[in-house]
């Protein structure tokens, strides 16, 4: 595994760049470096991050959309993403003065099957219910610790705990296997739904 620590800000535009020399790069760690959608990952993500990556570590940087990170779509072999402690709150971004919308043109490849986004912000079931959709391999999911989790309450006003939510968000995941590094087994699905 290549990691490379934080030093600078913006430090991973070099990081990235730096990677090319390395074509059988497995496994690569950038957090912490600043990074973000807007103004960087477009540029170099997918022309310069060796496709033999299947972990990539982006967590503790500047993304605030999954589109942010747009050109990892293209990735065919990655298998574990880790985007834990970001600023994640929504799939796409929209800008009302502008009128431009930043998107996702794809979903992710569907070989990628562990998505960690825990730490972010992330506080509503749409993003959760687009998930499916847009990492088609999801098996392996860690969401934990998002404002989503915090105050839940049943539809009859009752207050619901965060282990409540995480039920809840294995019943709104199909195909999920581990949920927060918990199996997710029939029996916690058939507790949810009843």
């Amino acid at each position: 595994m290549c990691t490379i620590p934080s030093v600078a800000p913006n430090n991973g535009i070099q990081i990235i760049r730096f990677t090319q020399y390395f074509d059988n790069l497995k496994r690569l760690s950038v957090a912490g470096n600043e990074l973000s959608g807007a103004s960087l990952c477009g540029q170099y993500l997918d022309k310069t991050l060796p496709q033999s990556i299947t972990s990539l570590h982006l967590g503790a940087n500047d993304f605030e959309y999954l589109a942010d990170i747009e050109p990892i779509t293209k990735m065919q072999n990655l298998k574990r993403l880790v985007l834990n402690h970001c600023n994640i709150h929504a799939i796409s971004a929209s800008d009302s003065t502008s009128g431009s919308l930043r998107t996702l043109s794809k979903p992710f490849p569907s070989g990628l099957e562990q998505v960690e986004i825990a730490f972010n912000k992330i506080d509503n079931w749409q993003f959760v219910d687009e998930l499916p959709h847009w990492f088609p391999g999801l098996t392996e999911l860690r969401i934990s610790h998002n404002p989503l989790f915090e105050h839940l309450k049943t539809p009859d006003g009752r207050i619901m705990s965060s282990d409540d939510g995480h039920m809840i968000t294995a019943a709104r995941v199909a195909g999920l296997r581990r949920l927060n590094y918990s199996p997710v087994s029939l029996h916690v699905l058939t507790n949810t739904l009843t």
